[in-house]
Formats: C-alpha cells, structure tokens, sequence
C-alpha cells in the first residue's frame, strides 16, 4: 500500500498541478520553507547574474533561468512579466515567494546599471544565509534525536525487563 502511494503521489508530482502544489509546500514548510526560498532566490540571482555578465538579453535571461529553476512558482513570476514588457522589478514585486532584499537590490541594479553585480552579491549573500540556516537547523535538530534515541532506548529495555519480571512474580 505505501508503495502505491508513493507511486500515485510521484505521478500526481509530475503533472503541472502537481509541480506546483510540491513547490508550494516547499516554500511553506515551518523551518525549511525558509531555506528553500534562500535556496531558490540564490539560484534565480546567480544564474541571472552570470548570464547578463556574458551579454544575454535580460529577456533571454530570465527566459533561460526560468529553466534553470527548480521551483516552479519562481519560474511562473518571472515569465510572465518580462513578456509584457515590464522591468525585472516589477515582475519580481508581483511574486510572493520572492525576499523582498532581492527586489530592493534588482531594482538599485537596475537604476545604476549594475545589474549583474548587485545579482551576484544577492546570490553570494542567500547561499551564505541558507548554509548558515541549515546549520542552524541542524543544531537544532540533533537534541531532538538525541530525546528520540533516549526513548527509544527506554522502551526496548523496558520490552525485555518486564518480561523477565513478570516470571520472577509468578515464581
């Protein structure tokens, strides 16, 4: 039965719906939602930053890394703006899942022209934050296995101690 299930839900992630509903759970999740977006938004400027740095389009560029992204809610926000014409700024303002550190520094990069630069240091500093989150959440998830082994532990002495108590009642 796990099997089938899996199996069902592996098919229903690989439809559009799917695709999209897995994104936003991703993106939702209480303490990796976080670095799934860092995550994302450094891919978005990194890819975003080397293709202009080697004289792509903007457009071309963000057509590009929208097929580079893993989550397909940052590769909807970004295609469809560019399309109407409008700036990248105005396109990123439009999506939620986007940190709004980024959109500040899309739109200084744009004004000064120096575009690619600011998206290289917006994806240097979201790799940085989202290694030290998940440090961070590893640290915090090592007590919680420690407590969890702990019991564990408990229970499988108490599974082989009872019985032998239990005979040396009825002894």
């Amino acid at each position: 039965i796990l099997f089938l299930l899996y199996m069902v839900f592996r098919m229903w992630g690989n439809t559009e719906k799917g695709k999209l509903r897995k994104s936003e759970f991703a993106l939702k999740l209480p303490l990796a939602g976080t670095i799934n977006q860092m995550n994302a938004s450094a891919q978005f400027a990194n890819t975003m930053s080397v293709l202009l740095a080697a004289g792509i389009t903007l457009d071309q560029a963000v057509e590009t890394t929208a097929r580079v992204m893993d989550n397909v809610l940052f590769k909807k926000s970004m295609k469809a703006g560019i399309e109407q014409g409008r700036s990248l700024t105005e396109c990123l303002q439009g999506c939620s899942c986007i940190p709004q550190t980024m959109i500040d520094m899309c739109s200084v990069g744009e004004e000064t022209g120096e575009l690619e630069e600011n998206l290289e240091n917006v994806a240097d500093y979201y790799a940085n934050e989202a290694d030290y989150r998940v440090q961070k959440l590893l640290a915090m998830l090592e007590p919680t296995l420690l407590v969890c082994l702990a019991i564990f532990a408990g229970i499988i002495v108490v599974s082989i101690y009872l019985p032998i108590f239990t005979m040396y009642d009825l002894m």
